[in-house]
C-alpha cells in the first residue's frame, strides 16, 4: 500500500460516516502524473473526476485556517514580503478598483497582511482572518475580524458588493467551502459578486503541494463546477491570470506587472481568477451559468 493510501486508512476510524475513495484509488504519483499525460487515469477519467479523486485523496478532517496560525505558517511559508505589497498596490490601481464601484462594501476573506483590502477604493472595507496579524497591518478604516471565514454572522445580510479571496480556498475542506457560500448569498447585495483568486492546478500541478497547509485540489475547471453545485453562476473565468508566486527570480515592479496583466498570453500563470455571483436573486430570473473563458 502506498503512503497516501496507508494514511487513509490510519485515519478511517476517526472519519465516521465520510464517504472517501479506496486507498489504493489515487496514490500521489496519479496525481502528479494526470496534466502530464503520463497517467492511466485519462482513459478512465475526465479532469472533472480526477479533481474529485484528488480531493477525496488529500482531504484532512476538521482541518480549520486556525491550524495556519498554531503551526507556524506565517513564519514559514507565509512571511512578510514588501514585494507583496508592491503587487498588490499595483494590481489595485491596474485592476482591481476597475470592478469596484465608490459605493460599494467590500469584504476580503482571509486578508492576511491585508495587501489588498488596503488598496481598494470604496465606501466601506471588511476584512477576516484567523491570524491577529491582521489587526497590525490594516488600515485604521478597515473593519477587522479575527475569526473563521466559515462564520460570516457579523456581516449584514444584503450588504456586501464585492466579496474577494485570494489564496485561500485550497486551504479549506470542501464542507467549509460549501459553508462560505451558502453564508455569502445571504450577506452579499442584489448584484454582489464573489471574486476568487487561487492556484490553477492543471497549471501548476508541480508546485501546488509546496504549500504544505493545501488540502483541497482545484482546477479551473472543478472550482467553476463547484461553484455552480452551490448555486452560483460564471460571470467570468481566467484559467491564468497570474505566476504561482512571488517568490521567483522576476523582480516585482509596477511597470512589469501592468504589462503582464495587459497581456493576451501571459506566461508562467498559474493563478486562476474565477467570479461568480449567486444563481438566482430575489425577484430576479436566473444569471447565465456560461463563463467568460480567457486566457
Amino acid at each position: 500500500m502506498n503512503t497516501w493510501g496507508r494514511a487513509i486508512e490510519d485515519a478511517r476510524p476517526s472519519l465516521g460516516s465520510t464517504t472517501i475513495v479506496p486507498a489504493r484509488s489515487l496514490s500521489r504519483s496519479d496525481v502528479l502524473a494526470w496534466d502530464t499525460g503520463e497517467s492511466s487515469l485519462h482513459s478512465l477519467f475526465d479532469e472533472r473526476h480526477i479533481s474529485e479523486l484528488a480531493n477525496n485523496t488529500v482531504r484532512r478532517v476538521g482541518v480549520e485556517a486556525q491550524l495556519l496560525v498554531n503551526s507556524g505558517y506565517y513564519e514559514s511559508r507565509f512571511q512578510y514580503d514588501e514585494r507583496r505589497e508592491v503587487l498588490w498596490k499595483t494590481l489595485c490601481t491596474a485592476y482591481f478598483n476597475h470592478l469596484i464601484k465608490p459605493q460599494d462594501h467590500v469584504l476580503e476573506l482571509g486578508a492576511g497582511y491585508a495587501n489588498f483590502i488596503n488598496n481598494v477604493r470604496c465606501r466601506k472595507r471588511t476584512a477576516i482572518d484567523y491570524s491577529p496579524t491582521l489587526r497590525r497591518f490594516a488600515d485604521p478604516e478597515v473593519t477587522v475580524k479575527i475569526g473563521s471565514v466559515t462564520d460570516l454572522q457579523f456581516i449584514p445580510d444584503g450588504s456586501v458588493n464585492f466579496v474577494f479571496a485570494s489564496n485561500l480556498f485550497e486551504h479549506l475542506s470542501q464542507q467549509d467551502f460549501s459553508a462560505v457560500l451558502t453564508q455569502l448569498k445571504q450577506k452579499l447585495a442584489p448584484g454582489g459578486t464573489v471574486n476568487i483568486l487561487q492556484p490553477n492546478y492543471r497549471l501548476a500541478y508541480r508546485r501546488y503541494f509546496d504549500d504544505y497547509t493545501h488540502v483541497s485540489v482545484y482546477s479551473d475547471v472543478s472550482l467553476c463546477d463547484f461553484l455552480r453545485a452551490n448555486g452560483y453562476s460564471i460571470i467570468e473565468a481566467r484559467p491564468g491570470f497570474l505566476p504561482f508566486s512571488i517568490k521567483s527570480r522576476f523582480p516585482v515592479l509596477p511597470w512589469l506587472i501592468r504589462l503582464y496583466l495587459l497581456l493576451p498570453w501571459k506566461p508562467f500563470a498559474q493563478q486562476m481568477f474565477v467570479r461568480a455571483l449567486p444563481a438566482q436573486r430575489p425577484g430576479g430570473g436566473e444569471c447565465d451559468s456560461e463563463p467568460e473563458a480567457i486566457d
